[in-house]
């Protein structure tokens, strides 16, 4: 019978010999311990545990009546077999030689020198450009928050292997030179980096920001500061049109004032010479009448008079002269006037092109950085289009049908064919390939079965809570047709309510009762993905309520729409 027994045994190893430092520092031997456990039998009075290394020399030899031993092997290849000894101190069996390593453990070492660490484009995703050296498969990566605590646990992109390379046998480690983290808040942090072994290293803190989001800030302050410089242009540009309109105008009222007032004093200054002659006319014809009447008296003053006369008329001609000379200097002057207004004119055009040159280059850099703008939207909308959606919620509207229940419905209700009930699942799938999706499923479903006669109305109400693993997969290359199984266990819940036509009678009184049993069960359904965000499922899930003494199946056929994100 000891024979039969330890023949099962299941050795159990956990081993790892760890030391301090890392490749590049010297090496100081810490004591570890490792436990070989096996399972135990009572008929065995002691067992002998035999270790060799890996040229065949026995290193250990330990007798022991326990199931598990304590060593202190250091790193290196080993084999090891295990004796068993009956009641009497018989040998009764023992296992076959069988081998195993134990694997130098290392401190990881980190280099980051950043002290700003920024968010992607989505602030959720965080990824670390850095050198780690030294680290596993199973090596830990986690962020700590200085203020809360709060740990986020991450992805070490492994890069090579660094144990080899450093000529440290048995090693086994890697580096790493990335490390990406999801669903991380701005704050300080720092890098704690954990090997199986226990050992670990953090690094210095370093804030981390979303820099998308103070650069999309940014352009929208430069954008609102341009446009106000824009308003302010045109409504300077608005102004200066505006005054120098009103100052043209004004040029202009002022030219025809002084054409007005020039042609007033003309008229003026003819008038006068008008009126000058005709007195001059009357003056000579009194002259000649007082020389005719007094011929006799004034033959000596005649010749003084007609000196006079023409005095008068050469002054005349003078005053004439000096007008007319005038009036050459006023139209010289108004010609230099209109020069001056063209050479004004030429140059109001030629700032006017100069402004419309500029007006033309701003337009063509808002036209550029337009463009620009667009590119970047079309980028971050093709980014979110192919963003890899792993959560999924879906609800809907199913009919419940027991399909067996070893008399629990016939006692209670009469069958009917359609119990409509409501369906909710909740579903992250983390793991991703081309073809296969894999992870967890929450769901939930409600339903009513009653019956109604002319004695008693009962109602009971049904719901069922079950998480499931579920995988999804698709043939060919339709990626919107996806099939998905799904199995695991959960609650179900009953509420009977029963009541009574008469409750008089024979003392019935209505009564209300919960129960509550466990179910595992299990489900086949099609997604159709037509959209990003939006799906439709349509499918049947399978529950076994695990009652004392009576089980019951329910087949849930049931249509939902859903989003994913």
């Amino acid at each position: 019978m000891a024979n039969k027994r330890f023949s099962t045994v299941k050795v159990l190893l956990f081993i790892f010999l760890l030391f301090a430092g890392a490749g590049r520092l010297p090496l100081y031997a810490q004591s570890f311990t490792q436990t070989l456990k096996w399972s135990a039998d009572q008929n065995v009075l002691e067992y002998k545990v035999e270790i060799k290394n890996s040229s065949g020399t026995t290193v250990k030899t330990i007798t022991t009546e326990s199931n598990s031993v304590s060593l202190s092997l250091g790193p290196g290849k080993y084999r090891y077999k295990i004796t068993a000894y009956d009641l009497l101190g018989r040998e009764a069996v023992s296992t076959k030689w069988t081998d195993f390593e134990v694997l130098r453990a290392n401190q990881p070492e980190i280099v980051h020198k950043q002290s700003l660490e920024s968010l992607q484009e989505d602030g959720k995703t965080l990824e670390m450009e850095l050198n780690v050296t030294d680290v596993t498969s199973d090596t830990v990566a986690e962020l700590v928050n200085q203020k809360s605590g709060k740990k986020i646990r991450g992805k070490l992109i492994l890069s090579g292997a660094s144990g080899a390379a450093a000529g440290l046998a048995g090693s086994e480690t890697y580096k790493a030179n990335k490390v990406s983290f999801e669903n991380v808040p701005e704050g300080t942090w720092k890098l704690v980096v954990t090997n199986p072994s226990g050992l670990s290293t953090e690094t210095e803190s370093f804030e981390v920001k979303d820099i998308y989001k103070e650069q999309k800030a940014a352009a929208e302050k430069a954008e609102k500061e341009r446009l106000a410089r824009e308003k302010a242009e045109r409504e300077e540009a608005e102004r200066i049109a505006k005054e120098k309109a009103a100052k043209e105008e004004a040029e202009r009222l002022a030219r025809e004032e002084a054409e007005r007032i020039e042609r007033e004093r003309i008229a003026a200054e003819k008038a006068a010479r008008e009126e000058a002659e005709r007195k001059q006319q009357e003056e000579f014809q009194k002259l000649l009448e007082q020389i005719e009447q007094e011929k006799q008296k004034k033959l000596a003053e005649e010749k003084a008079a007609r000196e006079e006369i023409i005095q008068q008329m050469v002054k005349k001609e003078e005053e004439e002269r000096r007008i007319e000379q005038e009036k050459i200097d006023r139209e010289e002057e108004a010609k230099r006037a209109v020069e001056q207004a063209a050479r004004e004119e030429e140059e109001r055009i030629a700032r006017e092109e100069e402004l419309q040159r500029q007006e033309e280059e701003r337009l063509a850099r808002e036209e550029t950085e337009a463009e620009e703008r667009e590119e970047a939207k079309r980028r971050r909308r093709e980014k979110w289009l192919n963003y890899d959606r792993k959560f999924y919620i879906v609800a809907g509207v199913g009919s419940a049908s027991p399909i067996y229940d070893n008399g629990f419905f016939e006692d209670l209700l009469e069958k009917k064919a359609i119990n409509l009930s409501l369906t909710a699942q909740i579903g992250f799938l983390p793991i991703h390939t081309d073809k296969i999706r894999f992870g967890m499923e929450f769901n939930a479903v409600g339903a009513r079965f009653e019956t109604d006669n002319e004695y008693f109305k009962i109602d009971l109400n049904t719901l069922i809570l079950q998480e499931n693993l579920a995988i999804r997969f698709h043939a060919g290359n339709n990626k919107k047709v996806w099939v998905q199984l799904k199995a695991g266990g959960g609650m179900g819940f009953i509420n009977e309510t029963l009541d009574y036509s008469d409750n008089t009678e024979n003392n019935r009184q209505d009564k209300t009762l919960n129960y509550g049993y466990f179910t595992a069960g299990g489900g086949l359904s099609v997604f159709i993905i037509p959209s990003t965000m939006f799906m439709m499922e349509i499918g049947a899930d399978f529950y076994n309520l695990f009652i004392p003494d009576k089980n019951i199946g329910i087949l849930n056929p049931y249509v939902g729409i859903g989003i994913r994100f």
